[in-house]
């Protein structure tokens, strides 16, 4: 099954934009059954009843509300100074059921900017390829002072290579059924300050193995520990 993306859902609709181009690439014809979802939950099932050279309508079936997962997991991500390496993150990190992403500035950060529309898109696409109905959200960067405050009902982890510190395994640290903050260090890693920063905020440092891992890997390698946990 294919889903598409439709922000409005109503009994009615006249779609154009990227979701007809989508629509038309997938050669959909009058009488087709088709399924959009507006990211928000909602899941619906249409018929094709027109279509131009601008546009489809698509009559809903019926409609329903899917569940949502039982537990989420916040991913505090590094920004990185190659834009496609961070894509790259982003799209395996929705596929991999990121609930939240929330990119952080630390000391050795080098870019400290991102663009909040492309990256929507890009969770977007990865929400609708791999059947999602609750898009994740992704906010503007923040500051590593202001990350460690967040989610302090969440299981908060810090991943780090550094061996000043007693680390806990992060597969053996994670449970569940729990939600879970991860944060993952920039190209250079988390000074040994944030860590102890970090710590002092009730944030747990665990390890993720004996091998070093790029920023991006380390991400995509935790959130995995995490959907296996819970079966996701």
């Amino acid at each position: 099954m294919n889903i598409f993306f439709l922000e409005n859902i109503s009994d009615i609709n006249k779609i154009n934009g990227d979701t007809f181009n989508h629509l038309k690439a997938h050669h959909v014809r009058i009488n087709d059954i088709i399924y959009f979802t507006d990211g928000k939950g909602t899941l619906a099932k249409a018929v094709i009843s027109d279509f131009s050279k601008q546009s489809i309508t698509a009559h809903i079936l019926e409609t329903q509300l899917m569940p949502k997962s039982k537990t989420n997991s916040t991913l505090f991500a590094p920004l990185l100074k190659q834009s496609e390496r961070f894509d790259w993150m982003i799209e395996k990190a929705v596929e991999l059921g990121v609930s939240n992403i929330i990119p952080i500035i630390t000391e050795l950060t080098i870019k400290s900017s991102i663009k909040i529309s492309r990256l929507q898109n890009i969770i977007k696409a990865a929400s609708l390829q791999s059947l999602k109905y609750y898009f994740p959200t992704i906010s503007e960067p923040i500051c590593f002072d202001e990350a460690i405050e967040l989610h302090k009902n969440t299981k908060r982890v810090i991943a780090y290579c550094g061996d000043e510190i007693q680390k806990l395994d992060l597969f053996e640290c994670i449970n569940a059924d729990e939600d879970v903050s991860i944060f993952i260090g920039p190209e250079g890693d988390f000074t040994y300050e944030e860590i102890n920063k970090a710590i002092a905020y009730g944030i747990i440092p665990v390890s993720l193995g004996h091998q070093r891992l790029r920023s991006e890997t380390a991400a995509i390698f935790s959130l995995t520990i995490f959907a296996l946990k819970n079966h996701l």
